[in-house]
Formats: structure tokens, C-alpha cells, sequence
């Protein structure tokens, strides 16, 4: 059966002419076998589409049915279905994870999806942005976690609170037109939000689209937004690349942090990015730190803004809004004490 089908493959046309040009097809197939007990016409057919699917994920002229990938697209097309619906009905949630100076003082926010599912347990949010990716959602989910970050900030403001907001974004948002023409329309009628609101976009999402999204970014800095590249160091972009980008801040990836400050070799790595970061005039935010020993250490050589679990796991909204206000409370017991 694999002989044949790669035979069929192999004479299919490998290029077409058409009256603008010839073009070069690429072809898959998706195969099923029937065994004793014979599938009927619609579940071959299911199948086969399982098994192309298949095919064109791992770029392979030829992929056979397996039962669990099967079990796997509809588990992936259920999760789908939920999470359109609760898209329509708004319900995905943004949790915070502050980003702090090294003494532990709260500066900013780093806003990170949160989708609880029907059966209570959250969906992994690498899971639910890929999915969005895949099949066309991308788009309404960064408008959605957009528009639940200014309303965080809005709902801050009103409890006196002044703290940035930062939400991720991908470079294929800001290249398609109704998301970025969104962000212009903030930027002209609430341009004050600017001051608390930042884009993040990793590196591997800036170095696929080069100068296209450049311009996009230069254009977005010039509105007044404040930008972030994200997980530095772990994808494409060189240094040349970083000082064309006009971005503010750089975080760097907490796999940097993993054996941080007992491996001398990546603790020098550690040190480099930061006397790098500090002679473009860059901001530098280390992610990861989960341990005090982490936390003394980098304070020891002068890091500016940390984020990790040894200071907080990212939490709802309402969570930071009692902690400031029993913050505040204390500060006042104080002062009233003296």
C-alpha cells in the first residue's frame, strides 16, 4: 500500500502551467486501511482527513491513520468549539504576574491568559494560543486580550492604582490590518492609556517577518506605545536586529536563569546580556527567578526589574486589588502609629 500511494504521489505533475505563470504543487495523501471490521464510507473518510492532516503538520507526502490521532482531532476540535463559544461570551481571563524591582517592590504587570474550562480545570494557554493560530482565531484573541487589559487598567485607575499593564502579542497581529488599526485607534482617542499599556512579542514572532513588521513597530512607538521584546535569547534575532527594533525592554528568557548562580558559565551569559541591555539604553527584565539565592544574587549585580514565582504566580485581578488595598491599610496603621 505504501508503494502504490508513493507511486501515485511521485506522478502527479510537479508543476502546472497557468495563464499567469507555472506553479509548483505540492501534494499529500492521507490513507486509511480497512481491516475485518470494515468502517463505513463517512468514518474512512473521517480517516483520511485525520491522516492529511497529519501529513501536512509534519510536511510528509504520505501519512497512514492512527486511532489515537484520530481521538486527539476530536478532543482538539471539542476544546475548539468551547473555546469559540466562550470568546462570544467573553469569558477567557487575564491573570497578572507582577514584575518587580529586586527588593521585591511591585512595578508593572505582565497580563497571561487564563480559560476555565466546563469542567472546571484551566486549558494550558500554549495550547489555547496555538490553537487559536491554527485554525483562524488568532486575531479575535488578542483583540479580546487587548480590550481585557484596558479594562484592567481602567479598573485600576479607579482604585487609584497606576501600574502598566503588558500583554503579548504576536508579529502576524500587528501585521493584520483590523487588529493594527485597532491599536492606532486607542492610541488617537485614548491616548492616555498608552502610559500603562505594552506589547510584548517574542523574538522567533519579530525575526519571521522582518522589515514588513519594522515598520509596523516604528510606526506603533511613534503613537506612544511602549514595547517589549520577549524571551530574548531563546529564537532568530541578532544583535544587529535588536538595535534596529525600537523597543524599550528586553526580557530575557528564564531558561538563561536555570542554574543561575551556580553554573559560572551561564551566570557570565546572565551578566553580558545585562551590560549589553544597559549600553543600548534597554531595559532589562529577567524572568524566572524562583529561588531567594536567585533574587540576592542578581540584586548584587544590579538588576533592575525581576519577574518569577519566588515573587508571585500569575493571579486574578481581584486578588492584587485586595493585596493593594490591605497594603494600604498597613502603610496607613503605620503612619498612625508614629
Amino acid at each position: 500500500m505504501t508503494t502504490e500511494a508513493s507511486r501515485l504521489v511521485s506522478i502527479l505533475p510537479q508543476q502546472l502551467a497557468l495563464s499567469v505563470g507555472a506553479i509548483n504543487p505540492v501534494f499529500e495523501a492521507g490513507i486509511s486501511i480497512s481491516g475485518r471490521q470494515h468502517a463505513s464510507a463517512e468514518q474512512t473518510l473521517e480517516q483520511c482527513e485525520s491522516a492529511l492532516e497529519q501529513a501536512d503538520a509534519y510536511n510528509c507526502p504520505l501519512s497512514f491513520f492512527q486511532p489515537d490521532t484520530l481521538q486527539q482531532r476530536n478532543a482538539e476540535l471539542q476544546l475548539l468549539s468551547e473555546f469559540k463559544t466562550a470568546l462570544q461570551h467573553n469569558t477567557p481571563e487575564l491573570w497578572l504576574q507582577p514584575k518587580v524591582k529586586p527588593d521585591g517592590v511591585i512595578e508593572s504587570f505582565e497580563a497571561l491568559l487564563r480559560w476555565q474550562q466546563s469542567d472546571g480545570s484551566y486549558a494550558a494557554p500554549e495550547k489555547v494560543v496555538a490553537l487559536a493560530e491554527q485554525y483562524g482565531l488568532i486575531a479575535q484573541l488578542s483583540s479580546h486580550v487587548l480590550n481585557k487589559a484596558i479594562a484592567i487598567i481602567k479598573r485600576f485607575h479607579q482604585h487609584k492604582l497606576h501600574y502598566a499593564i503588558a500583554i503579548n502579542l504576536t508579529g502576524s497581529d500587528l501585521l493584520a490590518a483590523p487588529f493594527y488599526n485597532e491599536l492606532v485607534h486607542i492610541a488617537t482617542h485614548q491616548p492616555a492609556l498608552l502610559q500603562q499599556l505594552t506589547l510584548e512579542l517574542t523574538e522567533n514572532s519579530i525575526a519571521k517577518h522582518q522589515q514588513p513588521l519594522f515598520d509596523k513597530l516604528h510606526a506603533l512607538k511613534r503613537l506612544g506605545y511602549t514595547l517589549a521584546l520577549d524571551d530574548f535569547g531563546t529564537g532568530q534575532a541578532s544583535l544587529s536586529m535588536l538595535n534596529k527594533l525600537p523597543v524599550d525592554t528586553v526580557k530575557l528568557d528564564r531558561s538563561f536563569l536555570l542554574n543561575v548562580p551556580g553554573d559560572p558559565r551561564q551566570t557570565q551569559l546572565v551578566q553580558s546580556v545585562m551590560l549589553m541591555t544597559k549600553a543600548l539604553k534597554l531595559r532589562l527584565v529577567i524572568e524566572g527567578v524562583e529561588t531567594e539565592v536567585q533574587q540576592r544574587f542578581l540584586s548584587s549585580l544590579g538588576a533592575e526589574q525581576l519577574q518569577g514565582y519566588w515573587f508571585s504566580k500569575p493571579k486574578p485581578v481581584a486578588h492584587w486589588l485586595v493585596h493593594f488595598s490591605q497594603q494600604k491599610t498597613e502603610e496607613s496603621a503605620a503612619e498612625n502609629a508614629t
